[in-house]
C-alpha cells in the first residue's frame, strides 16, 4: 500500500533518483551535483512550507517512489494561486495511480488551507513540456484544464502547455 504524505526535510535526498529518472532534460536535475540538488530542494521545501506547501512524497515499503512540490505563487484577498511542480513517479511504479494520489494530496492540502481561512479559493497550476503529451492527458484526467501555451519556457524553441484547476471548499 502506498503512503502519501508531506515530506520531512531529511527525506528529500531520497527524491533525487526519482527526479533524475523522470526529468532527464531538466537543468536542475541533469547538470547539478546531488549536493546542489538537495540544496535546491531543501530551500524550495522550506520556502513553500512557510506558505503551507512543500514537497509531498509517495512511499511504498518505506521507499520514496514519487513526489511533487506544492508552492504558492500569488496571494490575493480571497484567492491564491499555487504551482504544482516536479511531479514524478519512478517508472517501475507508474500506472498504479500513485501520481493521481500525489495530486489529490496536494489538492487536499489546498482544501485544508481554505478551511483554515487563509483564502476562499485556490488555483493549482502545472506546466508541461510540449513533448510530454502523456502528462497533459494525465492532468486533464485529474480535472485540470488546458489554458494555453508559453514559448521558450523551459528551453529555447520548446513550448509548454499551461494547465489549471480551481479548488474550492465544495470540492
Amino acid at each position: 500500500m502506498v503512503e502519501i504524505r508531506e515530506a520531512e526535510s531529511s527525506e528529500l535526498a531520497a527524491l533525487i533518483p526519482v527526479y533524475k529518472e523522470a526529468y532527464q532534460e531538466h537543468l536542475i536535475f541533469k547538470k547539478k551535483t546531488d549536493a546542489d540538488i538537495i540544496e535546491y530542494m531543501q530551500k524550495a521545501h522550506a520556502d513553500a512550507a512557510a506558505d503551507g506547501g512543500g514537497f509531498i512524497i509517495a512511499l511504498l515499503n518505506d521507499e520514496v517512489v514519487g513526489g511533487l512540490l506544492l508552492r504558492k505563487s500569488l496571494q490575493g484577498d480571497s484567492h491564491s494561486r499555487w504551482k504544482i511542480r516536479h511531479v514524478a513517479v519512478m517508472e517501475k511504479y507508474r500506472d498504479q495511480d500513485i501520481g493521481t494520489e500525489l495530486l489529490q494530496a496536494a489538492e487536499q492540502k489546498l482544501v485544508e488551507l481554505i478551511k483554515k481561512g487563509d483564502f476562499i479559493t485556490a488555483k493549482a497550476e502545472v506546466s508541461v513540456a510540449e513533448g510530454e503529451k502523456e502528462a497533459v492527458d494525465f492532468y486533464e484526467k485529474a480535472g485540470f484544464k488546458l489554458e494555453g501555451t508559453r514559448a521558450d519556457h523551459y528551453r529555447l524553441g520548446e513550448n509548454v502547455y499551461l494547465l489549471g484547476k480551481t479548488i474550492g471548499i465544495q470540492q
